[in-house]
């Protein structure tokens, strides 16, 4: 896969050709930026550019055997861990034990870290000291969204890979490449993924409408004041989908209390729905707030469950709802 498939990440891209081209590798490497703009990506490229039977200016061919397994990630010389909740010490001492082998594919190997910024304070001092003293032909990939959440030891061992939001245009044409929206939903995919190609892969995945039923279902349970239950469970990224998709509609509220006006509303097919919740609701500014500190702590692994209370009795708050005389503090 060539360095030009990575959209976006023009100055990452550069740092890491130019550490390729002097064959001047890093032991280990933080990729740090928002969820889904291509980190893993990267780590996969890295890892063909290195090992291609094809060597070129423009990363692995992608079409040789050792590419096609890197793409697949069946490379017996690539290594990957987390990517879901926190990254527990048993996944880091299964890879350490893997590290300290005989390297499996002449040209070295590769260790990527999904979600550094999420292992627990076990696991990140035991990969501390594989970092301290790592092996030759071995390199490190460890990617985070919460930077300042890498342990600091950790960082200071690492260089730093800043990895950027792309533009709704480019988000809005890789969801067309993709097919990732039906025409009706393409605006809305483009805006829920904030710059980040993976959230509008992972729309299309949950499916636009059920995202958006759900949303719904929440802002109906609010307004109506019904002695309803939030969700206990929930995925972590099915949870971001649906924060996002909250902020769409409340944004798209603030905008009509404001204007009166469909012209800047996202939800441009929900407008009878945001005409009718735009009464409702008296500040969707504190609103949007509350929702954006929920994010922060979801980015920073707070339990879902507990997250989801909070965001309930704080919601239900800013309507005067069933929680609205509860004396338990934000998150």
């Amino acid at each position: 896969m060539p360095w030009t498939e990575l959209i976006g990440q023009t100055g990452a891209v550069e740092q890491l050709q130019a550490a390729l081209n002097r064959n001047r590798l890093h032991h280990a490497y933080l990729f740090h930026g928002p969820t889904g703009v291509g980190k893993r990506t990267a780590a996969r490229i890295l890892t063909q550019a290195w090992h291609c039977r094809v060597k070129s200016a423009e990363g692995g061919c992608g079409q040789c055997r050792t590419c096609r397994l890197i793409g697949e990630e069946l490379f017996p010389g690539l290594t990957m861990i987390g990517g879901g909740g926190s990254v527990r010490l048993e996944e880091v001492r299964e890879m350490v034990a893997r590290v300290l082998t005989a390297p499996l594919e002449l040209g070295g190997r590769v260790f990527v870290v999904r979600g550094a910024d999420r292992m627990t304070a076990e696991a990140a001092n035991r990969l501390l000291k594989v970092l301290e003293e790592p092996p030759p032909e071995t390199v490190f990939i460890l990617t985070a969204t919460a930077l300042e959440d890498v342990l600091p030891t950790i960082r200071s061992r690492c260089l730093q890979v800043a990895f950027a939001r792309l533009t709704d245009r480019q988000v809005d044409a890789l969801v067309g490449e993709h097919g990732w929206a039906v025409s009706e939903e393409r605006a809305v995919t483009v805006a829920l993924a904030g710059g980040s190609p993976g959230m509008a892969a992972a729309a299309a995945d949950n499916g636009m409408q059920q995202i958006r039923a759900d949303v719904g279902a929440w802002l109906k349970a609010w307004v109506g004041r019904e002695a309803e239950s939030p969700p206990l469970e929930m995925e972590r990224d099915a949870l971001e989908l649906r924060l996002r998709m909250l902020a769409a509609y409340m944004r798209d509220i603030m905008v009509w209390k404001k204007t009166g006006q469909s012209e800047g509303i996202i939800n441009q097919d929900q407008i009878p729905f945001i005409r009718e919740q735009a009464a409702a609701w008296a500040d969707p500014v504190a609103c949007l707030m509350t929702i954006e500190r929920a994010n922060r702590w979801l980015a920073h692994n707070v339990h879902i469950g507990l997250l989801l209370e909070v965001l309930w009795i704080e919601m239900s708050e800013h309507r005067g709802g069933k929680y609205a005389d509860s004396s338990r503090g934000p998150l």
